[in-house]
């Protein structure tokens, strides 16, 4: 409407005026009111939409931000999150969720800082807020105002007024927020060994999954992950997740509102994920690029586990398999235990099948006696594991006599391998 009405106005003005001379005039008091916004926009950009004309006091300090909206959408924001970044080159700068403005300006940075800012619920290092919605009758907005918590640090002025401030927090928490972080990760590398090692290693720690990258780069933590977790009893799943029989707890790195903590600094990233209180048989994870598929996965089945772990560090550099084969098979008190150094994706999806011959077909289960063979197949993520590229299972055998063994691998096109284990040969 304003728009409007200014162009009736020339329009009227130019028709009103017979005089050439007139006329010029009207045509460079317009220009010279467009010049003037224009040299203000210049001097300005890039936050030229904090626009007032002349009219407005611009010149009292604080004026304009305690009686105007001055910065509705936030983009001045990325302001203070490149001073961050610049000032801070090996730290992680931890956001506010609350603002979907921070997010957004988020996104307008390089790959390389992008991947340092992340959306953070708890206390962090630096109060980061704008005066926008700054109102000395609204205490409730304060916080995103002039007054932010802690040493202010940095701040941005326009027409005299400022638009957003940052305050060093430090001074006001008792551990700041990367050495909590720091302490995490050392935590979770003393552990122990890694129950995953693949793209990201992957430790269990108290708790929780630590998911930890040495040397990270932006699509490493880009990439979304999956987590997939197979209860000892499915009645301990949540209600909505009892039919699938898993509980799902895919989550993103920066975004941490799921709970855990995430951090990057000196170049290594790392993650974790508050575990459920109910007993957990399997961990199924890794990353996927939504559309594209999977990057990487990790299978850890915690009772095989347990017990190849056992096997491995018993086991004599002199012991040879009962059969050396695409899976190298070990009979281990009463176990078979399948170990492949180098696995790869076509290894852990191919099924095994295991067919027991006993000593006397009256053992065998009752659906079984017609066959005079047991059939214990298996998938490697019922029984195993994979880790550092390694695949294994643990299969308990029965406890009749058994003459003879045939295992191997198949998928729909036909066998892969099979091998026979003469028992009583052995």
């Amino acid at each position: 409407p304003f728009c409007l009405l200014a162009v009736f106005g020339v329009d009227w003005t130019l028709s009103f005026f017979r005089s050439l001379h007139l006329k010029f005039l009207t045509y460079g008091a317009v220009g010279a009111g467009i010049l003037v916004v224009a040299v203000s926009m210049v001097s300005i950009h890039p936050d030229q939409h904090v626009y007032f004309n002349f009219l407005v006091d611009r010149t009292t300090p604080e004026h304009l931000r305690t009686r105007y909206t001055i910065d509705y959408w936030l983009p001045s924001m990325r302001h203070g999150l490149k001073h961050l970044l610049e000032s801070y080159p090996s730290r992680s700068i931890y956001i506010e969720p609350g603002l979907t403005s921070i997010r957004m300006n988020r996104y307008i940075f390089p790959a390389d800082d992008r991947h340092r800012l992340f959306v953070y619920s708890g206390d962090g290092d630096f109060s980061i807020g704008t005066t926008n919605i700054y109102h000395p009758e609204v205490s409730d907005f304060i916080t995103y105002g002039l007054d932010v918590d802690g040493v202010e640090i940095y701040s941005f002025v326009v027409y005299g007024n400022t638009i957003f401030t940052i305050g060093d927090l430090t001074s006001l928490r008792g551990m700041k927020v990367d050495d909590v972080h720091r302490q995490i990760y050392l935590d979770a590398t003393s552990s122990g060994d890694p129950i995953i090692e693949s793209d990201w290693d992957v430790y269990l720690s108290d708790g929780q999954l630590v998911y930890i990258r040495e040397s990270c780069s932006v699509g490493d933590a880009d990439d979304l992950f999956f987590l997939h977790l197979d209860p000892a009893d499915v009645s301990d799943l949540p209600e909505d997740r009892k039919k699938y029989g898993f509980d799902n707890l895919d989550f993103g790195f920066h975004f941490l509102s799921d709970g855990g903590d995430a951090g990057v600094w000196d170049g290594k990233c790392f993650r974790s994920v508050d575990l459920p209180d109910y007993p957990i048989a399997r961990i199924v994870t890794g990353q996927f690029v939504s559309g594209e598929g999977q990057v990487w996965r990790g299978i850890w089945n915690l009772n095989a586990a347990d017990v190849y772990g056992a096997f491995r560090e018993s086991r004599k550099s002199n012991v040879r398999p009962a059969i050396s084969s695409v899976f190298d098979v070990y009979v281990d008190e009463g176990k078979l235990v399948y170990v492949k150094a180098r696995c790869a994706v076509a290894d852990r999806n191919a099924r095994f099948f295991l067919h027991l011959t006993p000593a006397d077909v009256s053992d065998l289960p009752e659906d079984r006696k017609k066959y005079g063979f047991d059939n214990l197949d298996f998938n490697l993520w019922d029984r195993g594991g994979e880790s550092d590229g390694e695949c294994f299972a643990v299969v308990d055998l029965p406890a009749y006599e058994i003459v003879s063994i045939s295992t191997g691998q198949y998928t729909s096109e036909g066998l892969v391998w099979g091998e026979k284990i003469d028992v009583g040969a052995e």
